[in-house]
């Protein structure tokens, strides 16, 4: 992008066990026959008072489009800071649009799921997702719009540390540019970006140009602009022998990718979860990795890091 925008989280966040985790840190490993289940609660915080520079407010106001998530391992990646976006995330940067990442077949990558759209510039949407002992990380983004190809994400979070799954952890966010397109602006026209540039963060300061929307020199760092809560519900094990011969074909696990999700008030029932996880087509792609399957319940007590 034209100077290269982007964002991102804190590079330190403090977990609620205590633990201090980076994004990219290193996965230690856990029971490769753990399956675990989290919620993510995505919280926006794009408001004019904090955001005042060329803030939308029609045609169209400020909102995010939905939010997109896997769970995968460390081979995966949905995008990278200093990389350049692939073709799909292209797409998903300038226009939100998904319908390319439910066509994936990656091994790599455990669940898929989204959240629905976010219709203003603040606002708040969940959505579950699993874990298991072979994909440990979690990445996800949510597009700013209107925006030339900015968003806020997580890249390759590790949910497994020392052994053990987080209970929760919150990250704090800002905006990022994907290096796609060349506009400065949050309605600035469609202007690609050729070559394409690498995805950059978005500071207050960066890129140095007094037209870009989130240049503000007078402030030391840009608001958080966005939330991303994790918190961990439940956890299961598999304990009975799996015939690893057994010829099935590959199923995706997929959460709510194609479809808009909506929240709830409250958590999902213990029953709920149990049928959202154990359907056939996510057990055939759980026992790929997994030699064991009758399950023993392990329950968990989390709660949001503020």
């Amino acid at each position: 992008m034209k100077g290269t925008l982007c964002l991102f989280l804190c590079f330190l966040t403090t977990v609620s066990k205590g633990h201090k985790v980076g994004l990219l840190q290193e996965a230690y490993q856990c029971n490769k026959d753990d399956l675990v289940v989290y919620t993510l609660i995505f919280e926006t915080h794009w408001a004019k008072d904090k955001f005042p520079k060329q803030y939308p407010e029609n045609r169209p106001p400020a909102h995010w489009s939905k939010l997109i998530g896997m769970s995968h391992d460390e081979n995966y990646e949905l995008f990278r800071i200093g990389g350049t976006a692939s073709e799909k995330f292209k797409l998903f940067a300038e226009t939100g649009k998904t319908y390319l990442f439910g066509k994936e077949n990656n091994t790599h990558v455990f669940d898929e799921f989204s959240t629905s759209s976010i219709k203003n510039g603040t606002g708040k949407t969940q959505v579950t997702f699993f874990v298991d002992g072979n994909h440990t990380m979690v990445s996800m983004a949510a597009k700013i719009i209107p925006s030339p190809d900015w968003f806020v994400g997580v890249d390759s979070l590790a949910l497994c540390t020392e052994g053990s799954w987080l209970d929760s952890i919150t990250i704090e966010g800002g905006p990022i540019d994907a290096g796609t397109d060349s506009g400065y602006t949050f309605t600035a026209p469609n202007w690609e970006t050729e070559p394409q540039e690498i995805i950059t963060k978005i500071t207050s300061k960066y890129p140095k140009h007094p037209a870009n929307s989130f240049y503000y020199p007078k402030l030391r760092d840009l608001p958080v602009i966005a939330t991303f809560h994790i918190i961990k519900k439940k956890s299961y094990q598999l304990r009975r022998a799996f015939n690893d011969n057994k010829k099935q074909a590959p199923a995706k696990v997929q959460t709510d990718l194609n479809s808009s999700y909506q929240p709830q008030e409250e958590d999902l029932t213990e029953n709920e979860i149990e049928r959202k996880i154990f359907t056939p087509s996510k057990m055939v792609k759980f026992n790929r990795f997994h030699r064991k399957r009758k399950v023993k319940k392990q329950g968990t007590k989390s709660g949001v890091v503020g």
